[in-house]
């Protein structure tokens, strides 16, 4: 990885390649950024588009099309009640 991080979510793309998206790193800090794992190659990169809201310990559920439900988990300020539709960037 990129960026070192625990309590993140991952999902499979359509294109084979896996996202890991939000956590938290090694200081407490909680993420935004997502990351595209690509088997092949095997390498990692930061992906052109990042969660709206950082958070940790979220659920994903996948909603075909490439479209991921990003939902609940925690942020700096506590519980998060908010979700989002991310459709994420591949580089």
């Amino acid at each position: 990885m990129t960026s070192p991080r625990s309590g993140h979510v991952v999902f499979a793309l359509p294109n084979g390649q896996v996202a890991i998206a939000g956590g938290t790193d090694g200081l407490g800090n909680t993420l935004a950024s997502v990351e595209i794992f690509n088997p092949t190659v095997p390498s990692f990169t930061t992906a052109a588009t990042a969660l709206d809201t950082p958070r940790s310990d979220a659920a994903a559920t996948e909603l075909g099309a490439g479209r991921v439900l990003i939902s609940g988990g925690w942020a700096q300020g506590g519980r998060l009640a908010t979700m989002t539709i991310f459709t994420p960037c591949v580089p």
